[in-house]
């Protein structure tokens, strides 16, 4: 692998085991309920003004359904073809496929109900948040595909609003988030490590 493979590969692999342990552990302490983490912050984000839950409606929309699924990641992928990207274009296309099946799997496995307050129609299990492994799967991809301050700092910003909006709905509770978030970082760290160490085997059977 290259210099950067190998570190990646081990970062992404834990994001996904640490994803899988923080899963048996609400399993194991709450059961469908939540932690303490998540009974506070439930009361943190229940005493923001009514106003601020527009912008969590917009990101609900934003982050799911076939916007989520289909459009948001057909249009990047096009888009990072169009600007000489294909490795990039094959890197978020695979981690979104990846993230989208372990997000699902996961809520098979662990089968942890939502807040009961929610303020959005789904019937789906909460942990992992989709929602939230779709706005890291991004960011990350981004950012491994255009290495940038600027970049880290955006997607930051975006994963973490998508992550504060499924809380602010009620939709999810804070650790379900974390979850999605380490999902979502997981599987681009592995594919981007993989595609590596692919280009570097090509390099060299191309060489001999």
């Amino acid at each position: 692998m290259d210099d950067a493979a190998a570190p990646r590969a081990w970062a992404g692999a834990a994001a996904l085991v640490a994803a899988t342990a923080l899963g048996v552990m609400i399993r194991l302490l709450a059961g469908d309920g939540p932690l303490p983490v998540d009974a506070w912050w439930r009361g943190v984000v229940g005493s923001l003004p009514e106003p601020l839950r527009a912008l969590s409606r917009v990101l609900d929309v934003v982050g799911g359904g076939t916007l989520a699924h289909f459009w948001i990641p057909l249009g990047l992928v096009v888009l990072l073809l169009l600007v000489g990207r294909p490795r990039g274009a094959l890197l978020y296309a695979a981690s979104a496929l990846l993230g989208t099946g372990l997000v699902q799997l996961g809520k098979v496995a662990f089968a942890r109900e939502r807040p009961d307050d929610i303020l959005v129609d789904i019937s789906s299990f909460a942990y992992p948040s989709g929602h939230a492994a779709f706005a890291a799967t991004i960011a990350a991809a981004l950012w491994i595909i255009f290495p940038r301050a600027w970049v880290a700092v955006a997607g930051a910003a975006w994963t973490g609003a998508m992550a504060f909006s499924r809380t602010h709905l009620s939709a999810h509770w804070l650790t379900d988030t974390i979850g999605g978030v380490l999902v979502g970082i997981g599987v681009v760290l592995l594919i981007a490590a993989l595609l590596a160490r692919r280009r570097e085997a090509d390099a060299r059977a191309g060489g001999a």
